[in-house]
């Protein structure tokens, strides 16, 4: 073989060296990196939309009204609304009972109170209604209701204070299972002898 050959073959066998412009091109291509912008634009997008299904999430209120006798509170009233856009189907109220006591009755100190253990009380009236949005009803309390005397004989002795529950059941239009919400309301004794209900946490 000439000696040549042997130069042609060194001269191919050597590394192609790149052009200035393409070693340039490979140092200043940027990695993989998330923009900022599109980064903050997803977290938006997420908070929105978790703000957005809990603001249609169904919602429903318990008010009590002031008794016509304030020292007769059991002869109340509750009204219940439809706080949300959602329409509220079936919508049925029980009343159950914590505590009534005809001696003392620790007004402050509440006790916790399971709220799956709710002895009910209800009747027709009080069930199988339909409310829109802002619509709502109101059912009535009677002392009968609570296993006292409609009627109580002058000097009877009354109640130190009670301790209830209005229990709402509704079905949202758009979920197929029955919900529960359960209003914890004690009994209030102003200076003056009259009584009244205020909300009070389960726990």
């Amino acid at each position: 073989m000439s000696t040549r050959k042997k130069r042609r073959r060194k001269r191919n066998k050597r590394p192609r060296t790149q052009s200035p412009n393409t070693q340039q091109k490979a140092v200043n291509s940027p990695k993989h990196v998330w923009p900022v912008g599109k980064l903050v634009l997803a977290i938006c997008t997420i908070v929105g939309g978790i703000a957005g299904a809990v603001f249609f999430l169904p919602r429903v209120s318990v008010t009590p009204t002031d008794p016509a006798d304030p020292k007769q509170p059991f002869e109340s009233s509750f009204t219940i609304t439809n706080t949300n856009i959602i329409p509220l189907r079936d919508v049925g109220v029980g009343a159950g009972i914590y505590e009534i006591n005809t001696v003392s009755f620790d007004e402050h100190n509440r006790p916790a109170v399971d709220p799956t253990r709710v002895p009910q009380m209800t009747i027709p009236e009080w069930n199988h209604h339909n409310l829109s949005m802002d619509e709502k009803f109101t059912v009535s309390i009677g002392r009968q209701f609570w296993g006292l005397d409609p009627n109580p004989k002058p000097g009877a002795r009354g109640f130190a204070g009670a301790d209830i529950a209005i229990v709402v059941h509704y079905r949202p239009w758009f979920i197929p299972c029955e919900q529960t919400r359960i209003f914890r309301f004690v009994s209030h004794r102003y200076p003056n002898g009259s009584l009244s209900w205020f909300s009070h946490p389960l726990n």
